[in-house]
């Protein structure tokens, strides 16, 4: 049997292999479906989500002469998906369902060091989320608004929320006391593989000793006033570290032992940034533009107007660069994509499946498959 290790906790009730090459597989626990890649997805019933799964026991799957492809289900009737659809699975808060989300609002999201797992923070809780199965266990509550999630090298999980930090360790939470460590409160937090966590705060960009907890504040290039405290990103680039704020793009320079902006960028808020395989693609001032990086400086080669587009974006969220090198934009409202080679820019919502009306934050996790997850 080809899906043996898939099919293994449930029962398989009728499977289709549609024209694209995807298996399909409805079953007594769902919906699986395994991609053209060999990518296993399993989505459950959500009846109260528009264009989710309505029902989880499931019995027939056929498809029609359009390529369309209909369910039947034991107690919610029957569902349709159009041919066009491209890929969305939306996984969200489920009332009776305890191995659903614990809340319907994400914030962030974070790849596990542990493969086909990830980290999911919402507005008093986190939760791991098992790929195989689509299904996830309550990790953390208790705490406010998740902002930032970080696994550092001693398996430990760190917690950014709102007015607080939380670090748990194998299973076991621990609040850490800002006034006691003297640490500012914190938001968007990266691991650096160096020992240190990085986070910014009211006071900047700041390094953290994950074992001591002392932390100091990264010396930043004048010029950037209180704006360059309002940090959008926190990346790594080959071991170096990359800042988004309100006063621009910086990255660390270690020659001066500080945050310098980036040569050849314009100063003003970056909303986000994604690296390409030669420069690297940024939201600025409402508009997308690409930068060549080379030597320490960009080189501006393409900007596109996001001002323009229809429906009109209204908050821009953040950027991420697929291998082919188009770059996706996660807004308010949509999610947009940019192809380079042909200059279009396609719009996906709620007719494609995205399911909302948009992200709440600028982190995607990829957990190595070519699947890329989102907040909304």
């Amino acid at each position: 049997p080809i899906y043996r290790d898939i099919l293994s906790s449930c029962i398989p009730r009728s499977s289709l292999l549609d024209g694209r090459g995807r298996m399909w597989i409805a079953s007594n626990k769902g919906l699986i479906l395994v991609d053209e890649a060999g990518r296993v997805h399993a989505m459950h019933g959500q009846s109260h989500v528009p264009g989710a799964l309505p029902g989880e026991l499931m019995w027939h799957i056929s498809r029609d002469r359009s390529g369309g492809i209909w369910f039947s289900f034991f107690d919610a009737g029957a569902a349709y998906l159009p041919p066009e659809w491209d890929g969305f699975v939306r996984f969200t808060h489920e009332q009776n369902d305890s191995s659903s989300l614990a809340g319907t609002i994400a914030t962030v999201i974070q790849a596990s060091s542990e493969r086909g797992r990830l980290w999911i923070g919402g507005r008093g809780w986190v939760d791991r989320f098992d790929l195989s199965t689509g299904r996830v266990s309550h990790f953390l509550d208790g705490i406010s608004v998740v902002w930032g999630l970080a696994e550092d090298s001693h398996g430990r999980l760190w917690v950014s929320h709102t007015g607080g930090l939380a670090i748990v360790d194998h299973g076991i939470p621990w609040m850490v006391d800002l006034k006691k460590y003297k640490l500012p409160p914190t938001s968007r937090i990266i691991y650096s593989g160096d020992g240190h966590i990085y986070a910014t705060s009211t006071l900047g960009v700041v390094s953290i000793d994950d074992s001591s907890l002392e932390f100091s504040v990264l010396p930043m290039e004048k010029g950037g006033g209180q704006d360059a405290l309002v940090g959008n990103q926190l990346s790594f680039k080959n071991g170096e570290l990359w800042y988004a704020s309100d006063a621009g793009l910086m990255r660390w320079n270690e020659g001066d032992k500080k945050l310098v902006f980036v040569d050849g960028v314009v100063r003003g808020p970056v909303e986000g940034f994604g690296f390409s395989k030669d420069g690297l693609w940024i939201v600025l001032n409402s508009k997308l533009e690409y930068y060549r990086y080379k030597g320490g400086r960009a080189t501006k080669l393409r900007s596109v107007d996001l001002s323009l587009t229809k429906p009109t974006i209204a908050a821009t969220q953040g950027v991420y660069v697929d291998d082919d090198q188009k770059a996706w934009v996660l807004a308010r409202p949509g999610l947009w994509r940019f192809d380079p080679e042909t200059g279009s820019m396609d719009a996906f919502g709620l007719q494609e499946g995205l399911l909302d009306l948009g992200f709440s934050n600028d982190t995607v996790a990829v957990p190595g498959d070519g699947t890329v997850y989102g907040v909304t």
